[in-house]
């Protein structure tokens, strides 16, 4: 009874693998499947995002007088968006300023007397000494003020604000990240074999899922690295026009035609 179990089992473990080689493509098939240059359909899914972002933080350590946006709000390019209290700094540019100012009139002044040989060269040369001294200790403190206000580099969106008026915020700390949202760029990822030819410019179409509406788009650029596993590289491409109703993260079904005469 033994012998024939053993013998039961060794054929159905003969003839088990032979089965499932016969039923079940393997991974390669399967992507080979999906991104055969035969295939005229694929079924490709890009993401919205935007072309320009940012995390904006301090340079100077400071307690926050004003936050002039808020969160999803859209601001314009220069628009103030944060000013913290710089009285110190202030204070301090004024009495640059002052030192500076009663330098120059000492220059003014030694600049008469040495062409009246009242004073040596020497004398003179202390004075616009301390004249150069004085003005770059008022650049030095004008530069802290402007630290004071943070502005827009340009129009966009609040996508997170993280702070709050008077709270003590440190160097470096992530205030509020911005984007721009009239420029949106979709990523999504290629055959490699279409490399033949699809190209910078070629125009496409991407149903946005969310709005249910088809944009179109032309290929901005093609990614320098083609992954080895899935035979993809990245393509960006850029959506034509400006909608408001589009959002960076949205994403959708993209739909790219080989011209006709690419090949």
């Amino acid at each position: 009874m033994l012998k024939v179990y053993a013998a039961l089992a060794a054929c159905l473990f003969i003839s088990l693998p032979a089965i499932a080689s016969d039923s079940l493509p393997s991974a390669e098939e399967e992507r080979l499947a999906l991104f055969s240059p035969d295939q005229q359909h694929i079924d490709l899914r890009g993401h919205l995002q935007s072309r320009h972002k940012a995390t904006l933080a301090p340079e100077m350590a400071a307690r926050i007088q004003k936050i002039s946006v808020s969160e999803g709000s859209r601001f314009r390019k220069g628009q103030l968006l944060f000013a913290f209290n710089c009285d110190v700094e202030k204070a301090e540019l004024e009495r640059a300023k002052a030192v500076f100012d009663a330098a120059n009139e000492r220059l003014s002044i030694s600049e008469e007397l040495v062409s009246l040989n009242s004073i040596s060269q020497l004398e003179m040369a202390t004075v616009q000494a301390e004249a150069i001294q004085t003005k770059a200790g008022k650049h030095i403190w004008e530069a802290k003020v402007k630290r004071c206000n943070i502005y827009a580099p340009y129009a966009g969106r609040v996508a997170t604000l993280n702070v709050h008026t008077h709270e003590y915020v440190q160097v470096g700390q992530p205030l509020l990240e911005i984007l721009d949202d009239r420029h949106l760029e979709i990523e999504v990822l290629v055959p490699s074999s279409w490399l033949k030819w699809l190209k910078k410019g070629h125009v496409f179409s991407v149903l946005i899922s969310e709005t249910n509406t088809s944009y179109e788009a032309t290929v901005k650029q093609l990614g320098a690295r083609i992954d080895p596993v899935s035979q993809t590289l990245k393509m960006v491409g850029l959506i034509k026009g400006k909608y408001p109703e589009l959002l960076s993260g949205m994403s959708g079904k993209v739909q790219i035609q080989e011209t006709v005469n690419a090949k």
